[in-house]
């Protein structure tokens, strides 16, 4: 987005501007909506945090920093048992994070123009 000279514009292009502002600020609602109800099926979906990181850590598959190691948890994804399904949404949930960053970005990077 360019800067705009408000003083040399005409009130017709003031009305225009304006509207194409409420349009924007309906999509960035709209937005907040969807992460929001994103927000909620995360919150739904994990019944019990923390077990997946205490059968990694009984398994001694757990790093120095606290974290899950990755070829545990995909080898873990295989399967329909809980350890399974907690693998598979521990991988989809990272996923879900770098997806949010991306349209953060995007999103702040259209505001500032």
């Amino acid at each position: 987005m360019s800067k705009v000279d408000l003083k040399k514009m005409s009130l017709n292009e003031k009305r225009d501007l304006l509207k194409a502002l409420v349009v924007d600020m309906k999509a960035l609602t709209e937005v907040d909506s969807v992460l929001e109800e994103k927000k909620n099926w995360i919150a739904g979906a994990i019944k019990k945090p923390g077990a997946l990181k205490a059968t990694a850590k009984a398994a001694g598959e757990v790093n120095a920093k606290g974290n899950i190691k990755k070829d545990w948890l995909k080898s873990k994804a295989k399967g329909n048992s809980k350890t399974a399904k907690r693998a598979r949404l521990a991988i989809t949930l990272k996923k879900l994070r770098k997806e949010d960053a991306v349209l953060f970005e995007l999103l702040k990077d259209s505001l500032n123009g």
